[in-house]
C-alpha cells in the first residue's frame, strides 16, 4: 500500500483529497438541507395546528352557549360563523367553513368561487376528499 502511494503523482494526491473533501461538504450540505427543510415543515404544521385550535375554539365556545341556553342553534351557528369569516392572518389569509359534502357555507366575499370545486394533485375534488377522510 504504501509503495502504491509513492507512485502516484502530487498532482493525483491532491486530486484525491479534493474529491475526498468536496464529497464531505455535499454530505454535511446535504444533511443541513435535509434538516432545514424538516425544521420548516414541522414549524409550519405546529402553525397551521395553532390556526386551526383557534378557529375551532371559537365553535366550541359557541356551541358551549347553545348548550347552556344562552343562543339557539341557529344563532350559534350564525354568530360562531361570522366571527371565523372576519378572522385573518399573514394580513391576506382566511378561514372558511364548510360542510361534510364539500360546499362551503362561510367564506369571505373575496374567495374564488372555484374553491369548492379545487383539485388535488391526483384529480380529485380536494373538499370531498378532506370530507371523507374526516368520516373515516
Amino acid at each position: 500500500m504504501n509503495n502504491d502511494t509513492n507512485s502516484m503523482s502530487i498532482k493525483t494526491k491532491l486530486s484525491l483529497v479534493i474529491i475526498i473533501v468536496m464529497i464531505g461538504l455535499l454530505s454535511i450540505s446535504a444533511f443541513a438541507l435535509y434538516t432545514e427543510k424538516t425544521s420548516l415543515l414541522n414549524d409550519r404544521q405546529v402553525k397551521t395546528r395553532h390556526l386551526v385550535e383557534a378557529a375551532y375554539s371559537i365553535a366550541a365556545y359557541h356551541h358551549d352557549l347553545q348548550t347552556k341556553g344562552v343562543l339557539t342553534e341557529d344563532q350559534a351557528k350564525t354568530a360562531a360563523m361570522n366571527v371565523i369569516k372576519a378572522l385573518r392572518y399573514d394580513e391576506k389569509e382566511y378561514f372558511w367553513i364548510n360542510d361534510m359534502a364539500a360546499k362551503i357555507l362561510t367564506s369571505v366575499a373575496s374567495a374564488s368561487p372555484s374553491t369548492s370545486s379545487a383539485m388535488i394533485s391526483n384529480g380529485r375534488p380536494a373538499l370531498a376528499t378532506c370530507s371523507k377522510i374526516i368520516l373515516r
